[in-house]
């Protein structure tokens, strides 16, 4: 009985990442509620008393951790280059990975925004392509299309990276499902 309510913590907060990444992909917007439930569900997971390892949640080196992640993304958001909604995410998230899972955590969460940035440009440059080629699609106009990219900011291109965290996240939540 113990083991199932450790195991449903945790798929709530799987649940709370999956909530995550479609907002922010739909409206480039994380709720604070979802920061917030997230949070407010890591103490049922603490107090749990059989996680998947059998051992005690390092629920102390946790707080260090999402506190250092939130001191870094303060300044990333000051200097606008993280949203605040990934800053909060991202730090709650890191709460439930704690020392164990941090870098793997970062790891593919690095991954995932890469991945995702790229698919993004990817698009800008289709769009930009389809655009041009407007009234059909020949060689002129997949050039020209093509030369447009290159004026694009590619470092401008807005990318939903709250799905990369929740990436991130998932795996977390399959590792302490796992154990």
């Amino acid at each position: 009985m113990t083991q199932f309510l450790d195991d449903v913590a945790v798929l709530c907060f799987m649940a709370l990442m999956v909530w995550a990444a479609v907002s922010d992909f739909r409206h480039f917007i994380i709720p604070n509620r979802v920061c917030v439930a997230v949070a407010a569900l890591y103490p049922a997971y603490v107090l749990s008393p059989a996680t998947a390892s059998g051992e005690p949640v390092p629920w102390a080196g946790a707080l260090l951790c999402a506190g250092a992640v939130l001191a870094v993304g303060i300044v990333m958001f000051a200097l606008k280059a993280m949203g605040g909604g990934d800053v909060k995410l991202m730090a709650v998230t890191t709460l439930w990975a704690g020392p164990p899972l941090i870098v793997g955590f970062a790891m593919v969460t690095a991954v995932a925004g890469a991945l995702l940035a790229l698919v993004m440009a990817l698009m800008l440059c289709v769009n930009a392509v389809r655009a041009e080629a407007a009234g059909g699609l020949r060689f002129g106009a997949l050039v020209s299309g093509l030369a447009q990219v290159r004026h694009v900011p590619l470092l401008k291109i807005t990318v939903p990276y709250g799905v990369a965290i929740a990436v991130g996240g998932l795996w977390v939540g399959y590792r302490l499902l796992a154990g």
